[in-house]
């Protein structure tokens, strides 16, 4: 269904007046943001008509409202075939709760990125933009879902075993996880010798299930210490050394200090200033010199030495191959143009490296693509001549015209 002929349809169906409405129990029902009030029950048969559950098809009908008067951008995008409907909703979604005029303020400064950021990656700009919108709006959604904490276990076995879920503070659990990950290391150093061939997810779950054995793992006491001992053991233990170590990478420009703007942190994404705080404001955080992106470094070495690799990751944390999503840090290290041992010095460098998927290597590789880079941007051509530009805008692909003068200019003979 085209996004102008779903809106023609809930239009047809607005309650101007209740007063109006001949049968009584036929009650309007306030969509989205807009609140625009719509005759309860044809979204059953707009769901049906979707193979939605009728709430489901409120919920659709919720974002198409929405989006078509709060997000003109992204509405734009939508109608020409540049987005897909499901991103639209999930920008829908993610500004609902912020005032229209603020929704508009989003919607303008993402319009740039609408279909050539990857969904992944766009909806993260998406989130940190909303909290930048509204950073009171974002802490009290914080505090929400911070109180939202449960602990939960599946209900029935299988094949003897049950799952185990912990909801709670994004930093809260991921110290867990770190915690959790420190115990099944030293499992693996201390633990019985047949444990050391078992795998780490399941002695992460040999920590979690034999807490106590963890706890003295941890503090240092021995297997077979009373309980008085353990717990003496456990009072003289120091914070520092019982807790593992992590280093965190937190994105911050002089508006998020000043209260505007918002941080982010690799893998807890925005936060407001408050959150920030929440974050750091303890006593055990060692602070590294800041990184700063505009020194230029370079190495003889084929491998990328850590201060490079530390560059590398915040000035370019993306999989630079044309429509590629992937942030990880496990991403290759590629150079740009092929490392040479007998080429000049200073081959490993930033402006020559960028990171790609295994696979999206191996096509870089052996599959006749050729790319170049210059000043963050890469130009990509594929063995039948189309040319893709990534950057941290995302990906386009250059018409046939300004392909072909691309061409002459950078690979004559592919011209």
């Amino acid at each position: 269904m085209s996004p102008t002929l779903g809106t023609h349809a809930i239009l047809a169906h607005v309650v101007t007046d209740p007063e109006l409405l001949q049968d009584p129990r036929r009650r309007p029902t306030p969509l989205g943001a807009v609140g625009l009030p719509v005759d309860e029950y044809p979204a059953a048969e707009f769901a049906a008509a979707l193979e939605l559950h009728p709430l489901a098809g409120r919920r659709w009908m919720a974002d198409a409202v929405d989006i078509a008067q709060r997000l003109p951008e992204t509405w734009a995008a939508l109608a020409a075939g540049r987005l897909e409907v499901w991103v639209a909703r999930k920008i829908a979604a993610g500004t609902r709760d912020l005032s229209e005029e603020r929704a508009q303020w989003v919607d303008g400064v993402i319009a740039e990125l609408l279909g050539t950021l990857p969904a992944g990656r766009l909806l993260q700009v998406v989130e940190g933009r909303v909290v930048e919108a509204d950073q009171a709006l974002a802490d009290r959604k914080a505090e929400q879902a911070a109180a939202a904490r449960v602990v939960w276990m599946s209900r029935a076995d299988e094949h003897g075993t049950r799952t185990l879920v912990a909801r709670g503070p994004g930093a809260g659990i991921r110290r867990l996880y770190g915690t959790v990950d420190h115990l099944a290391h030293l499992l693996v150093e201390h633990g019985d010798p047949d444990q050391r061939a078992v795998t780490m997810d399941q002695l992460r779950a040999e920590a979690v299930i034999h807490p106590l054995a963890a706890l003295k793992l941890l503090v240092g006491a021995g297997e077979s210490d009373c309980p008085g001992v353990v717990a003496d053991v456990i009072r003289r233990a120091s914070a520092s050394n019982v807790r593992p170590q992590a280093r965190v990478y937190v994105h911050v420009t002089p508006a998020t200090l000043r209260g505007r703007g918002a941080a982010r942190a690799e893998e807890l994404g925005a936060l407001t200033r408050e959150r920030l705080v929440e974050l750091l404001g303890h006593h055990q955080v060692t602070l590294q010199p800041v990184i700063d992106l505009n020194e230029g470094m370079a190495a003889d070495c084929y491998e990328v030495p850590t201060a490079i690799d530390d560059r590398l990751q915040l000035g370019k944390p993306a999989d630079v191959f044309p429509y590629a999503s992937s942030l990880s840090r496990k991403l290759d290290r590629d150079h740009t143009v092929p490392y040479d041992e007998v080429g000049p010095p200073g081959q490993t460098a930033e402006p020559n490296l960028g990171k790609l998927a295994r696979h999206h290597h191996r096509i870089k590789t052996h599959a006749g693509w050729t790319v170049e880079q210059q000043d963050g941007r890469f130009t990509w051509v594929t063995p039948h001549r189309r040319v893709f530009v990534t950057d941290r805008y995302g990906t386009r692909m250059l018409p046939v015209r300004s392909r072909r003068a691309h061409l002459e200019v950078i690979w004559p003979w592919a011209a």
